[in-house]
């Protein structure tokens, strides 16, 4: 107040403009200029997105109607009930695998498949290491010392 930009006379405050402060106006200017069309843009958006918004409700609910009255027309009726009993049939399946999953699971842990060897399967040993009783007073005719120690 002492650079005199205000006086007070009868008690009313009365500004004046010095031309040296007019670089600090013209920023001040800007910036609230900015600030504005910032806020009516957003503004501007939020009333877009807003009427987008119920015009993307209105043709959802048109295409919902639609589609309906198309299902439950008179041509379409038996491709409807086709699929519903298909659909039903495909839920019927996959229960009946889902159930057979789980008694298996209830039954309790078994052999891996992995693990068991079919019984046409061949066996990893040669057949003159394996000891029957008929061979077991015999040597083995294996050329491996691991299998022919005992």
């Amino acid at each position: 107040m002492g650079d005199g930009l205000m006086q007070v006379e009868n008690f009313q405050p009365f500004y004046r403009f010095i031309p040296r402060y007019m670089d600090d106006l013209r920023i001040g200017a800007k910036i609230l200029r900015d600030h504005l069309e910032l806020e009516m843009e957003k503004e501007e958006r939020a009333a877009r997105a807003k009427a987008n918004e119920k015009a993307n409700a209105a043709a959802a609910t048109e295409k919902v109607k639609f589609t309906l009255l198309r299902l439950f027309s008179r041509q379409y009726r038996p491709q409807v009930k086709l699929a519903f009993i298909d659909d039903r049939r495909q839920k019927e399946i996959k229960d009946e695998m889902e159930r057979q999953q789980r008694m298996s699971r209830v039954a309790g842990p078994s052999i891996p498949t992995s693990s068991r060897t079919p019984p046409s399967a061949p066996s990893t040993f040669s057949e003159s290491t394996i000891i029957t009783e008929s061979s077991s007073q015999s040597e083995p005719q294996s050329d491996d010392p691991l299998l022919c120690s005992r």
